[in-house]
Protein backbone atom coordinates (compact mmCIF):
# COMPACT_ATOMS: atom_id res chain seq x y z
CA UNK A 1 0.00 0.00 0.00
CA UNK A 2 1.44 3.17 -0.53
CA UNK A 3 2.36 5.57 2.02
CA UNK A 4 1.17 8.98 2.75
CA UNK A 5 2.85 11.76 1.57
CA UNK A 6 3.42 13.70 4.36
CA UNK A 7 5.79 16.27 6.56
CA UNK A 8 6.00 16.27 10.39
CA UNK A 9 3.68 18.78 11.63
CA UNK A 10 1.15 18.88 14.64
CA UNK A 11 -2.20 17.80 14.06
CA UNK A 12 -4.79 18.84 16.10
CA UNK A 13 -7.90 16.68 15.56
CA UNK A 14 -11.06 18.39 14.04
CA UNK A 15 -13.56 17.43 17.07
CA UNK A 16 -11.41 20.12 19.56
CA UNK A 17 -10.39 22.58 17.20
CA UNK A 18 -11.71 25.00 14.54
CA UNK A 19 -10.83 26.02 11.01
CA UNK A 20 -7.19 27.31 11.92
CA UNK A 21 -6.27 24.53 13.34
CA UNK A 22 -7.44 22.31 10.29
CA UNK A 23 -6.23 24.58 7.45
CA UNK A 24 -2.78 25.17 7.71
CA UNK A 25 -0.02 27.86 5.67
CA UNK A 26 3.50 25.63 4.76
CA UNK A 27 5.69 25.77 1.97
CA UNK A 28 3.06 28.94 0.08
CA UNK A 29 0.18 26.44 0.12
CA UNK A 30 -2.25 25.51 1.99
CA UNK A 31 -3.34 22.00 2.97
CA UNK A 32 -5.30 20.17 5.89
CA UNK A 33 -3.95 16.94 7.56
CA UNK A 34 -6.33 13.89 7.71
CA UNK A 35 -5.77 11.23 10.44
CA UNK A 36 -7.28 8.05 9.62
CA UNK A 37 -8.34 5.67 12.40
CA UNK A 38 -5.62 4.40 13.66
CA UNK A 39 -3.25 7.31 13.91
CA UNK A 40 -2.47 7.07 10.06
CA UNK A 41 -2.33 10.86 8.25
CA UNK A 42 -2.58 11.93 4.95
CA UNK A 43 -2.17 15.87 3.45
CA UNK A 44 -5.04 17.32 1.25
CA UNK A 45 -3.70 19.96 -0.31
CA UNK A 46 -6.09 22.64 -1.18
CA UNK A 47 -4.86 23.91 -4.19
CA UNK A 48 -6.39 20.05 -5.12
CA UNK A 49 -9.72 20.96 -4.12
CA UNK A 50 -10.41 24.11 -5.40
CA UNK A 51 -13.45 24.84 -5.86
CA UNK A 52 -15.10 24.59 -9.48
CA UNK A 53 -16.35 26.98 -11.70
CA UNK A 54 -20.33 27.80 -11.10
CA UNK A 55 -22.09 25.88 -13.35
CA UNK A 56 -25.34 27.89 -14.52
CA UNK A 57 -28.82 26.44 -14.53
CA UNK A 58 -27.46 23.44 -12.99
CA UNK A 59 -29.96 21.71 -10.71
CA UNK A 60 -30.80 18.55 -9.08
CA UNK A 61 -31.54 16.22 -11.69
CA UNK A 62 -34.99 15.32 -12.16
CA UNK A 63 -36.78 12.39 -10.48
CA UNK A 64 -34.14 12.69 -7.94
CA UNK A 65 -31.54 10.23 -9.61
CA UNK A 66 -28.48 9.64 -8.42
CA UNK A 67 -25.93 10.75 -10.88
CA UNK A 68 -22.58 8.01 -11.29
CA UNK A 69 -20.91 10.97 -12.82
CA UNK A 70 -21.31 13.26 -9.82
CA UNK A 71 -22.89 15.71 -11.91
CA UNK A 72 -25.25 18.78 -12.05
CA UNK A 73 -26.67 17.58 -8.62
CA UNK A 74 -23.26 18.58 -6.34
CA UNK A 75 -22.42 21.31 -9.68
CA UNK A 76 -22.44 24.24 -7.09
CA UNK A 77 -20.35 22.38 -4.18
CA UNK A 78 -17.41 24.50 -3.96
CA UNK A 79 -15.35 21.54 -1.87
CA UNK A 80 -16.53 17.90 -1.66
CA UNK A 81 -16.33 17.30 -5.35
CA UNK A 82 -12.82 17.59 -5.79
CA UNK A 83 -12.65 15.54 -2.26
CA UNK A 84 -14.44 12.87 -4.03
CA UNK A 85 -12.07 13.14 -6.47
CA UNK A 86 -9.19 12.99 -4.43
CA UNK A 87 -10.51 9.81 -2.63
CA UNK A 88 -10.81 8.51 -6.02
CA UNK A 89 -7.22 9.27 -6.99
CA UNK A 90 -5.85 7.86 -3.83
CA UNK A 91 -7.93 4.47 -4.41
CA UNK A 92 -6.57 4.10 -7.74
CA UNK A 93 -3.16 5.00 -6.75
CA UNK A 94 -3.49 1.36 -4.22
CA UNK A 95 -4.33 3.01 -1.10
CA UNK A 96 -6.78 0.91 1.10
CA UNK A 97 -9.43 3.13 2.47
CA UNK A 98 -12.27 1.76 4.58
CA UNK A 99 -15.93 3.31 4.72
CA UNK A 100 -14.65 5.03 7.86
CA UNK A 101 -11.41 6.35 6.44
CA UNK A 102 -13.48 7.96 3.24
CA UNK A 103 -15.92 9.44 5.96
CA UNK A 104 -13.13 11.40 7.80
CA UNK A 105 -11.94 12.68 4.62
CA UNK A 106 -15.22 13.99 3.63
CA UNK A 107 -16.28 15.69 7.33
CA UNK A 108 -12.88 17.05 7.14
CA UNK A 109 -13.36 18.78 4.00
CA UNK A 110 -17.52 19.45 4.84
CA UNK A 111 -15.70 21.04 8.50
CA UNK A 112 -13.70 23.72 6.61
CA UNK A 113 -16.94 25.04 5.91
CA UNK A 114 -19.33 23.77 8.12
CA UNK A 115 -18.06 22.52 11.58
CA UNK A 116 -21.07 23.09 13.19
CA UNK A 117 -23.09 20.38 10.57
CA UNK A 118 -20.18 18.05 11.37
CA UNK A 119 -20.44 17.83 14.99
CA UNK A 120 -24.45 17.68 14.80
CA UNK A 121 -23.62 14.48 12.17
CA UNK A 122 -21.14 12.98 14.62
CA UNK A 123 -23.72 13.13 17.44
CA UNK A 124 -27.07 11.69 15.17
CA UNK A 125 -24.22 8.42 14.63
CA UNK A 126 -23.72 7.76 17.95
CA UNK A 127 -27.67 8.63 18.82
CA UNK A 128 -28.53 6.02 15.07
CA UNK A 129 -25.89 3.67 16.89
CA UNK A 130 -27.64 3.18 19.97
CA UNK A 131 -30.69 2.96 18.45
CA UNK A 132 -29.61 0.06 16.04
CA UNK A 133 -28.02 -1.68 18.81
CA UNK A 134 -31.34 -1.91 20.36
CA UNK A 135 -33.01 -3.32 17.55
CA UNK A 136 -30.54 -6.38 17.02
CA UNK A 137 -28.21 -4.39 14.61
CA UNK A 138 -24.38 -6.08 14.87
CA UNK A 139 -21.35 -6.07 12.17
CA UNK A 140 -22.01 -4.27 8.40
CA UNK A 141 -25.88 -3.45 8.85
CA UNK A 142 -24.90 -1.61 12.50
CA UNK A 143 -21.53 0.18 10.51
CA UNK A 144 -24.01 1.24 7.75
CA UNK A 145 -26.39 2.57 10.15
CA UNK A 146 -23.67 4.63 11.66
CA UNK A 147 -21.86 5.39 8.19
CA UNK A 148 -25.74 6.94 7.37
CA UNK A 149 -25.62 9.16 10.43
CA UNK A 150 -22.11 10.14 9.89
CA UNK A 151 -22.89 11.39 6.81
CA UNK A 152 -26.28 11.95 6.18
CA UNK A 153 -26.12 15.96 6.03
CA UNK A 154 -22.66 15.98 3.75
CA UNK A 155 -24.59 17.51 1.07
CA UNK A 156 -25.22 20.42 2.97
CA UNK A 157 -21.94 21.53 1.09
CA UNK A 158 -23.95 22.02 -1.99
CA UNK A 159 -26.53 24.34 -0.14
CA UNK A 160 -25.50 28.50 -0.18
CA UNK A 161 -23.78 29.27 3.12
CA UNK A 162 -26.31 32.22 3.90
CA UNK A 163 -28.96 29.40 3.98
CA UNK A 164 -27.18 27.01 5.63
CA UNK A 165 -26.13 29.81 8.71
CA UNK A 166 -29.44 31.72 8.53
CA UNK A 167 -30.38 32.33 12.03
CA UNK A 168 -34.60 33.15 11.20
CA UNK A 169 -36.58 31.26 9.52
CA UNK A 170 -36.20 30.24 6.17
CA UNK A 171 -38.65 31.25 2.96
CA UNK A 172 -39.64 28.77 0.90
CA UNK A 173 -37.30 29.94 -1.83
CA UNK A 174 -34.36 28.80 0.71
CA UNK A 175 -36.49 25.96 1.49
CA UNK A 176 -36.55 24.97 -2.06
CA UNK A 177 -32.59 24.84 -2.07
CA UNK A 178 -32.12 23.33 1.60
CA UNK A 179 -34.38 20.58 0.82
CA UNK A 180 -31.83 19.34 -2.29
CA UNK A 181 -29.68 18.06 0.27
CA UNK A 182 -30.27 14.37 1.00
CA UNK A 183 -30.08 13.94 -2.80
CA UNK A 184 -26.97 15.56 -2.74
CA UNK A 185 -25.18 14.00 0.29
CA UNK A 186 -26.54 10.34 -1.57
CA UNK A 187 -24.96 11.72 -4.88
CA UNK A 188 -21.81 12.16 -2.80
CA UNK A 189 -21.76 8.71 -1.26
CA UNK A 190 -23.03 6.99 -5.05
CA UNK A 191 -20.01 8.34 -5.92
CA UNK A 192 -17.74 6.30 -3.99
CA UNK A 193 -19.91 3.10 -4.00
CA UNK A 194 -21.03 3.55 -0.77
CA UNK A 195 -23.61 0.61 0.50
CA UNK A 196 -26.91 0.85 -1.04
CA UNK A 197 -28.37 0.81 2.77
CA UNK A 198 -26.46 3.75 3.89
CA UNK A 199 -27.37 5.54 0.64
CA UNK A 200 -31.02 4.93 0.99
CA UNK A 201 -31.50 5.85 4.62
CA UNK A 202 -29.19 9.15 3.92
CA UNK A 203 -31.45 10.14 1.21
CA UNK A 204 -34.34 9.19 3.20
CA UNK A 205 -33.60 11.20 6.61
CA UNK A 206 -36.34 13.72 6.20
CA UNK A 207 -39.21 11.15 5.10
CA UNK A 208 -41.64 9.77 7.69
CA UNK A 209 -44.00 6.55 7.01
CA UNK A 210 -46.63 8.50 5.58
CA UNK A 211 -44.57 10.05 2.40
CA UNK A 212 -44.56 13.55 3.87
CA UNK A 213 -40.93 15.41 3.63
CA UNK A 214 -38.37 15.51 1.05
CA UNK A 215 -37.17 14.51 -1.46
CA UNK A 216 -40.69 14.23 -2.93
CA UNK A 217 -39.84 11.65 -5.18
CA UNK A 218 -39.31 8.55 -2.72
CA UNK A 219 -42.35 6.99 -2.17
CA UNK A 220 -43.75 4.93 1.12
CA UNK A 221 -42.52 1.55 -0.64
CA UNK A 222 -39.54 2.69 -0.69
CA UNK A 223 -39.13 3.93 3.23
CA UNK A 224 -36.60 1.74 5.03
CA UNK A 225 -35.65 1.29 8.63
CA UNK A 226 -32.97 2.40 8.43
CA UNK A 227 -33.89 5.51 7.02
CA UNK A 228 -36.07 6.11 10.22
CA UNK A 229 -33.51 4.92 12.10
CA UNK A 230 -31.25 8.21 10.90
CA UNK A 231 -34.94 10.45 10.97
CA UNK A 232 -35.52 9.52 14.13
CA UNK A 233 -31.91 10.06 15.60
CA UNK A 234 -31.36 13.39 13.39
CA UNK A 235 -34.64 14.65 15.23
CA UNK A 236 -33.44 13.82 19.23
CA UNK A 237 -30.24 15.74 18.33
CA UNK A 238 -31.95 18.50 16.66
CA UNK A 239 -34.54 19.14 19.42
CA UNK A 240 -31.82 19.06 21.92
CA UNK A 241 -28.93 20.90 20.67
CA UNK A 242 -28.73 24.48 19.57
CA UNK A 243 -26.96 24.83 16.33
CA UNK A 244 -27.30 28.84 16.00
CA UNK A 245 -30.78 28.89 14.61
CA UNK A 246 -34.23 29.04 16.02
CA UNK A 247 -35.17 25.49 16.89
CA UNK A 248 -37.05 24.50 20.27
CA UNK A 249 -34.99 22.79 22.77
CA UNK A 250 -36.95 19.81 24.00
CA UNK A 251 -36.96 17.44 27.03
CA UNK A 252 -36.32 13.38 26.44
CA UNK A 253 -40.11 13.27 27.70
CA UNK A 254 -41.66 15.67 25.50
CA UNK A 255 -39.78 14.13 22.33
CA UNK A 256 -40.97 11.01 23.09
CA UNK A 257 -44.43 12.10 23.66
CA UNK A 258 -43.92 13.74 20.34
CA UNK A 259 -43.02 10.07 18.98
CA UNK A 260 -45.74 8.18 20.41
CA UNK A 261 -48.42 10.66 18.92
CA UNK A 262 -46.72 10.65 15.80
CA UNK A 263 -46.83 6.46 16.09
CA UNK A 264 -50.43 6.27 16.81
CA UNK A 265 -51.94 9.38 14.59
CA UNK A 266 -51.81 8.04 11.13
CA UNK A 267 -48.36 6.09 11.60
CA UNK A 268 -46.05 8.54 10.62
CA UNK A 269 -43.09 6.99 12.40
CA UNK A 270 -42.37 3.09 12.17
CA UNK A 271 -43.33 0.89 16.08
CA UNK A 272 -40.43 -0.72 16.97
CA UNK A 273 -38.26 2.42 16.22
CA UNK A 274 -40.19 4.26 18.61
CA UNK A 275 -40.09 2.10 21.30
CA UNK A 276 -36.30 1.30 20.82
CA UNK A 277 -36.05 5.39 21.41
CA UNK A 278 -37.68 4.42 24.57
CA UNK A 279 -35.11 1.48 25.67
CA UNK A 280 -32.15 3.28 24.47
CA UNK A 281 -32.84 6.60 26.63
CA UNK A 282 -32.76 3.89 29.32
CA UNK A 283 -29.34 2.20 28.58
CA UNK A 284 -27.33 4.60 26.04
CA UNK A 285 -27.68 7.96 27.24
CA UNK A 286 -24.92 8.43 29.13
CA UNK A 287 -22.92 7.30 26.44
CA UNK A 288 -25.06 10.23 23.96
CA UNK A 289 -24.53 12.84 26.74
CA UNK A 290 -20.81 12.44 26.70
CA UNK A 291 -20.62 12.46 22.49
CA UNK A 292 -22.96 15.52 23.12
CA UNK A 293 -20.14 16.87 25.79
CA UNK A 294 -17.91 16.07 23.14
CA UNK A 295 -19.14 17.26 19.60
CA UNK A 296 -20.38 20.40 21.30
CA UNK A 297 -19.35 23.90 19.05
CA UNK A 298 -17.91 26.52 20.88
CA UNK A 299 -20.30 29.54 21.78
CA UNK A 300 -18.48 32.22 19.24
CA UNK A 301 -19.51 29.50 16.21
CA UNK A 302 -23.25 29.65 17.37
CA UNK A 303 -23.44 33.85 17.83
Amino acid sequence: MTEAPIKDIKYFPMQWHHLKNIVSPMDETKFFIITLPGGRKIRADLAELTPPRKVENKEPTPKDELSPNFSPAVAFMPLLPRSVEYIQRLRQEGWELSWGDMAEILLQTQAIRDVISVFHQRRVEAIAGGLAEVLGYTGEALENVRLAGLLHDIGKDGVPEEIVKKKGKLTEEEWNVMDRHPTVSGAVLQALNFKRQVIDAVRQHHKDCLGNGYPKTISVKEITQEGQIIKMADEIDASSNNRGYPREIKTPEELWAEFIEGMKGGKKYLKRVVYAVRKAYQTKFKEWEEVQRIFQPQPELLA
